[in-house]
Formats: C-alpha cells, sequence, structure tokens
C-alpha cells in the first residue's frame, strides 16, 4: 500500500467514523467477476444435467451477493452520502443507483429463493437458463455502469474538499474491470 492510500484510510467521511478503504473499488470489481462466474458456472452446470453442483453455485453466489451488497451499502454509499452533501448532481446521482441496487437486489433474491424452493431440475432446466441469463445480463450491465460512473466518485474526503464542484464523474471514462484484469 503506498503511503498515499495508507494516509487517505486516515481520513473520515465528513460527519462519520467511515473511513476511506483504498481496497473498496478494487474488492467490489472482484465481487463483480466472480459473481457473473458463479452464474456462469451454474448455467454450465444446468445445461450438463449436473443440478446439484448448479445449486451449489447459486449457493456460494447468494453468500457472495450478500456481501457484496454489504460492503456496497454500508461502506460506498453512505460514504459517499457523506462526502458529495456539496455536490447536488452526483449525490443525486448516487441516490438513484443505490435505489437500482435495491431494485436489482430484490429480483435477484427472488430468482435465488425460487431456484431454492423449486429446486432445479430437468423439466424446469429451459425456464431456470432463461431467467438465469436475464440476471447475468442485468448484473453485468449493471457492474459496467458502476465501474465507469459510480466507482470514480469513491475518494478520500480531502479530495472532495479540494474540488467539490467537480467531484461527479458521470460520463467520464474509468477503467472496466469486468472481464479485464483491473
Amino acid at each position: 500500500m503506498s503511503l498515499e492510500d495508507q494516509l487517505a484510510e486516515q481520513q473520515v467521511a465528513p460527519g462519520t467514523q467511515l473511513h476511506y478503504d483504498s481496497r473498496l473499488v478494487g474488492r467490489l470489481c472482484d465481487h463483480a467477476v466472480s459473481l457473473l462466474d458463479l452464474l456462469a458456472l451454474g448455467g454450465s452446470a444446468a445445461r450438463e444435467s449436473k443440478f446439484d453442483e448448479a445449486e451449489r453455485c447459486l449457493h456460494r453466489f447468494r453468500l457472495l451477493f450478500n456481501e457484496h451488497l454489504l460492503d456496497k451499502n454500508l461502506r460506498l454509499y453512505t460514504y459517499l452520502g457523506c462526502c458529495l452533501k456539496s455536490n447536488p448532481e452526483g449525490l443525486e446521482f448516487m441516490r438513484n443507483m443505490r435505489r437500482e441496487t435495491g431494485e436489482i437486489s430484490r429480483q435477484t433474491t427472488r430468482f435465488l429463493t425460487r431456484c431454492q424452493e423449486v429446486g432445479i431440475s430437468e423439466e424446469k432446466r429451459d425456464e431456470f437458463l432463461d431467467e438465469l441469463a436475464l440476471i447475468e445480463d442485468l448484473l453485468r450491465h449493471r457492474f459496467t455502469r458502476e465501474e465507469r460512473s459510480l466507482y470514480p466518485m469513491y475518494r478520500p474526503p480531502r479530495a472532495y474538499q479540494a474540488a467539490p464542484a467537480q467531484s461527479s464523474s458521470i460520463g467520464k471514462r474509468a477503467r472496466v474491470c469486468y472481464g479485464l484484469p483491473c
């Protein structure tokens, strides 16, 4: 960890005890890759009639998805909500992304619950694969948007004070982690 990162991690978001975490965005990007990999593995297993394996993949997906959401809600959104108070455009964008995260979370959880209750079988395979493809596509697009627009907004608190009017990164291109090395 660089000296700059060490100093940044000593800073807290205004009005909170939330420290900047220089590894948060990398961890969220890693989660995204792993989550999509688990869905792909579950789909492959179902296509090969390995339904127990598909269900194990979904179970692992659920655990990591919950961890990802906790990191995002507690560490990213709460932190950004405090740091973006002087940037109404950035704050509104972040709030919209947070609401959308909630909607995607509910839709994904409903899918996982249905799979857990009904199971994955030969008779239900096509329906499962269709729904799985929708969830994969939804998450892939969402992760790409987060990496391009939301994650660049996450900076040490002093960065917001130094350039409060410029703290929105909407429309700016950042590195995209899914499918590419971060």
